[in-house]
């Protein structure tokens, strides 16, 4: 799950360069639950 987010997340930057709210609007569309899998990602990453 972790590597699906980082992928879609880098995936929209191809749209959305920047951390902003199309940004944000568009990864919620693709991944509705991406905040859930970043929480998961930053307890695995040391």
């Amino acid at each position: 799950h972790c590597i699906d987010y980082v992928i879609i997340h880098e995936l929209c930057h191809l749209l959305y360069p920047h951390h902003d709210k199309k940004f944000y609007h568009l990864l919620g569309r693709i991944l509705p639950d991406w905040e859930k899998r970043k929480e998961r990602l930053e307890k695995v990453v040391i």
